[in-house]
């Protein structure tokens, strides 16, 4: 199955000011998550009220969805 993940446009302008070699790493992280949003979650969390939330580590950040 194929997946999209959307990012809010301050998170893209974001990415689009680090350095090149981290904004790659997040952008293949994006990409592999897309593909395979369980396969790439290191850890699990809940929200708020409860909801499922994976967590992809990429160097020093951590994309939530």
């Amino acid at each position: 199955m194929a997946y999209r993940l959307l990012l809010p446009i301050d998170v893209v302008e974001f990415i689009e000011r680090l350095p090149v070699k981290t904004r790659e790493a997040l952008r293949c992280a994006i990409h592999l998550i897309g593909r395979d949003p369980l396969g790439r979650s290191d850890a699990l969390d809940r929200d708020a009220i409860g909801r499922r939330m994976q967590i992809a580590v990429t160097g020093d950040y951590a994309l939530m969805y």
